[in-house]
């Protein structure tokens, strides 16, 4: 009892660390297709070697954190293009990863597996369609890293307005709420990389599919009405132009 106990703390603490990103800090949400007779092997490569790997790469400073979900099958339009996410958080201040810090020695973080095997891994790994990848801007948010995520994509009519109400009212969409986290996030791509489809992400995120089922929002009138006088209504703010949910398979911190 007392070691479940303990590993169910050592799963909190390090599930927490992750979520902690800060205001500013650059992130790249990758999306892969993976054949779904290969997706078994694929998962189980990026859940008990690949990981290993970002492990090192976040101890070597490379990058700060790294999150890799299963998209659930018909949550999204979309869903038939693409089956898994990845996100890169990169370190404080930093603009993208320092390459003289993600440099990984297979053989001596993996003594146990011949370089045959490491290239097999590789390969299983790499067995996947690379959709596309979004370079983003962290706006506000906070609450622990979540195991089941709902991912808004929108396009925004203010960017600069829909940030502000974020940045305002970050600590009302957990507090009277039962999402465990909630994120706000800018893309900051070129125009020519679609952003004219989508430019911002909201992070939806909780415990499990039963709790996001029940959420109920408990926002105070007085709040909820100087926001929305404020403000004005979603569909006034943006356009969510697709939604999917993300199980949480592999992490990083």
């Amino acid at each position: 009892m007392k070691k479940i106990i303990l590993l169910s703390t050592l799963l909190f603490i390090s599930l927490k660390a992750v979520a902690q990103v800060e205001t500013g800090s650059i992130l790249r949400y990758h999306f892969f297709k993976v054949d779904k007779a290969v997706m078994p092997e694929y998962e189980t490569v990026m859940k008990d070697w690949f990981q290993k790997v970002q492990q090192a790469r976040v101890d070597n400073g490379c990058i700060k954190a790294w999150v890799f979900r299963k998209i659930v099958p018909g949550s999204s339009n979309h869903s038939s293009e693409y089956t898994h996410m990845a996100i890169d958080v990169y370190m404080p201040g930093e603009e993208r990863p320092d390459r003289s810090k993600c440099d990984i020695d297979y053989a001596k973080l993996f003594p146990d597996l011949s370089e045959g095997m490491i290239e097999l891994l590789q390969k299983v790994m790499n067995n996947k369609e690379r959709m596309y990848n979004a370079r983003l801007k962290y706006v506000s948010g906070g609450g622990d890293l979540q195991p089941y995520a709902i991912y808004n994509l929108t396009k925004t009519k203010s960017r600069s307005k829909y940030i502000d109400k974020h940045k305002e009212y970050s600590e009302i969409f957990t507090k009277y709420s039962d999402r465990g986290a909630w994120h706000a996030i800018e893309r900051i791509d070129p125009e020519g990389y679609a952003q004219w489809n989508w430019d911002y992400v909201t992070v939806d995120a909780y415990p499990s599919a039963s709790v996001a089922r029940k959420n109920v929002n408990r926002v105070p009138k007085k709040i909820r009405d100087k926001m929305l006088e404020k403000y004005g209504t979603g569909p006034e703010q943006r356009t969510i132009r697709e939604r999917f949910v993300g199980l949480l398979l592999a992490k990083a911190n």
